[in-house]
């Protein structure tokens, strides 16, 4: 099974690309349906990631197909700007969880 990824980040792309892992550039909702679609009736993907904001701008469609299909498993793959605010976000919970403040 392959790994595809639909992004709206040049650098996860290319990063992604450099792993051997083919993919799309994003920049329109329109573009997203056509390629989700195109992506999703290939059998030979297995994995498909798709960029945080990606997902959130078309959440009832990705949203159908998860909870509809098993392949291709659908993931978020963030980029560093999503990494970086993510990083802060879990360390607020575990400080939370912990009763520590840093």
């Amino acid at each position: 099974m392959k790994s595809y990824v639909i992004t709206d980040n040049i650098y996860t792309l290319v990063g992604m690309q450099l792993a051997g892992v083919e993919g799309e550039l994003i920049s329109t909702t329109t573009s997203f349906d056509r390629i989700f679609d195109k992506v999703i009736e290939n059998e030979e993907i297995g994995i498909l990631m798709i960029a945080p904001k990606l997902i959130e701008q078309n959440q009832k469609k990705v949203d159908d197909f998860r909870f509809n299909q098993a392949v291709p498993l659908i993931v978020e793959i963030s980029g560093a700007d999503e990494y970086a605010s993510n990083r802060n976000k879990i360390t607020e919970t575990i400080q939370k969880a912990v009763n520590i403040s840093v």
